[in-house]
């Protein structure tokens, strides 16, 4: 499933969208962007927010703030938060 969210102005201060990926779109985009391929991310546990356990469930490519973000759902509160796909904390605590 993709998603996509227009908006008007980014970091950039140009209009854009932002495209979230789950499921197989997500896989097909973390290997059309040559993400660490041979590391299946998705339904992967991980630590989100410093100290909460969530299972990745898609990927966005947000051209607003110009990166990329891991989503989670987060079980114990049963919410969504996106985490920075380049921050070596955040990688580190993707149990693989």
């Amino acid at each position: 499933m993709i998603i996509k969210r227009q908006f008007e102005k980014g970091l950039t201060g140009l209009p854009g969208v932002d495209t979230r990926y789950f499921g197989k779109d997500a896989e097909n985009f973390l290997e059309s962007i040559n993400w660490h391929t041979e590391i299946d991310y998705l339904g992967k546990e991980c630590t989100a927010d410093g100290d909460k356990t969530g299972i990745i469930i898609g990927f966005e490519d947000s051209e607003s703030y110009m990166d990329y973000y891991f989503i989670i759902f987060i079980i114990e509160t049963e919410e969504v938060v996106y985490q920075l796909a380049n921050s070596s904390s955040f990688i580190k605590s993707i149990k693989i």
